[in-house]
C-alpha cells in the first residue's frame, strides 16, 4: 500500500493486475475520451509503462482498491506528460463505471494532489482533459484547478482539442483542503500557531536528551524496536534548531497500532498524528520532554531518506549552512501552523536531498 483514504487505498500495479486493468481499459464507456479500442497489447503496454514510471520517477498511476471488499475499482495517480515542449506533472484517473458518482474519484484525486504538493514538493499540479469530458472538468474545478490553456493533442485517431487545468498549492481552495487534511491527520484538534519560529543554536545536551528517550523507549517496547535513531536538526552538530528532539522509531508495521501504541500511551506518550496516507506515519509527543517520536514500518523509504538527509548534513558543512540560513530566514515570519513553516523549507530540503541520494546511490 502506498496511500490511503477513508474508503480506499492506492498501491502500485504489478503483473498480476493485468486482468483487472484490462476490464477497465477495454470498457468503451470508461475509455470514451480516448476514442480507441484497447487491445491486450495496449493493456500490457499501459501496465509496463506504469511499472517503468515507478522505477524512473518514483510515482505513476496506481491501482485503486476499495477497503470494504478489497476490490479493484480503477486507477489514479501522477505522471510526467508532454505539454508544449516541456514536461509537467499531471493528475489522472479512471474508475470502473459501477463506481462512478459515489465520490471515489474526488477522494482519490484529492489524496494524490496532497501527495504532489506536500511530499513531492510541487507548487502546481495539472490535468490535461478532453474538451467534452465534462465530468473530469467538474472534478478538476472541485480540486481547485483553473483552466489555463486550450491546445490540440495527437491521440490514436488524430488531433483532439484538450484543456489544461492547473491547481496552485497556495490558492485559497487548496489551502482550505490542506487545513482539512491537517485536521484529519491529527488525532487531537490542531491549534493555530500564529507566531514566529524560535530557533536555538546547537546545544550538545540534545544528544543526552535523545539518549535518555532512546533508553526509555527500548525498555517500553523491548524487541518491538527494530531501529531507533536521533534525526532532525537537533541530531546535526552545529545546526540551529527548534529545541525539540526528533526520534525515528522503526517497528515491523506501524499501521498495527495494537503492537506498540498502548504501551507508549501507558508510559506518558501522546499520539498526536496518524497519517495512513503517508507511509503509515504515526507521531507521538512526550508529557515530560520536548520530543517528536516518528514511527514508521520496516524498510520504509521515508525513514531511509531521513537518515540519508541527517548524515549528509553532518558531513557536508556547505549544505548544513545553506539549510541553516533558510531556517533562519523563514523563522522571521509569522506562521499559522508550524507545518506551514516546515513546508516552506521543502525546496531547499529537496535540493539537498537530491544531492544526498545521488551520492548514496553512487556508492552502491
Amino acid at each position: 500500500m502506498l496511500l490511503e483514504t477513508k474508503r480506499l487505498y492506492l498501491r502500485e500495479f504489478n503483473e498480476d493486475d493485468f486482468d483487472d486493468l484490462a476490464t477497465l481499459l477495454q470498457d468503451p464507456q470508461v475509455m470514451y475520451a480516448y476514442e480507441h479500442d484497447f487491445s491486450k497489447q495496449d493493456v500490457k503496454d499501459w501496465l509496463d509503462r506504469q511499472i517503468q514510471r515507478y522505477r524512473q520517477d518514483g510515482f505513476g498511476l496506481w491501482a485503486v482498491i476499495l477497503k470494504a471488499n478489497h476490490k479493484f475499482i480503477g486507477q489514479v495517480g501522477l505522471s510526467m506528460q508532454d505539454y508544449r515542449g516541456t514536461q509537467i506533472l499531471e493528475l489522472g484517473y479512471l474508475l470502473k463505471k459501477e463506481y462512478w458518482h459515489q465520490g471515489y474519484a474526488y477522494e482519490a484525486c484529492c489524496c494524490c494532489q496532497n501527495y504532489a504538493f506536500y511530499h513531492l514538493k510541487q507548487e502546481h499540479l495539472h490535468a490535461i482533459i478532453k474538451h467534452d469530458n465534462y465530468a473530469s472538468i467538474a472534478l478538476a474545478k472541485k480540486l481547485g484547478m483553473q483552466k489555463e490553456d486550450e491546445f490540440l493533442t495527437t491521440y490514436y485517431h488524430g488531433e483532439m482539442l484538450h484543456y489544461l487545468y492547473t491547481s496552485d498549492k497556495n490558492s485559497p481552495i487548496c489551502l482550505k483542503m490542506r487545513d482539512e487534511q491537517l485536521q484529519e491527520s491529527h488525532v487531537q484538534k490542531i491549534q493555530e500557531y500564529n507566531q514566529k519560529i524560535i530557533l536555538h543554536e546547537y546545544d550538545p545536551k540534545w544528544v543526552n536528551d535523545y539518549q535518555y528517550e532512546e533508553k526509555k523507549i527500548k525498555e517500553i517496547l523491548k524487541d518491538k524496536v527494530i531501529q531507533i535513531e536521533h534525526v532532525g536538526s537537533t541530531s546535526v552538530p552545529g545546526l540551529c534548531a527548534k529545541p525539540i528532539i526528533d526520534i525515528l522509531l522503526i517497528v515491523t508495521d506501524s499501521s498495527k497500532e495494537d503492537d506498540y501504541v498502548p504501551q507508549l500511551l501507558e508510559n506518558g506518550y501522546i499520539l498526536k498524528v496518524r497519517e495512513p496516507d503517508w507511509y503509515e506515519h504515526r507521531m507521538f509527543l512526550a508529557t515530560d520532554r520536548a520530543i517528536h517520536l516518528h514511527v514508521f514500518s520496516k524498510d520504509c523509504l521515508e525513514a531511509k531518506r531521513m537518515l540519508v538527509f541527517r548524515d549528509w548534513l553532518i558531513n557536508h558543512p556547505e549544505d548544513r549552512e545553506l539549510y541553516a540560513q533558510t531556517k533562519r530566514s523563514l523563522a522571521q515570519k509569522v506562521w499559522r501552523y508550524v507545518q506551514d513553516y516546515a513546508d516552506q523549507k521543502s525546496a531547499v530540503v529537496q535540493a539537498i536531498m537530491t544531492r544526498a541520494l545521488k551520492n548514496n546511490n553512487d556508492k552502491k
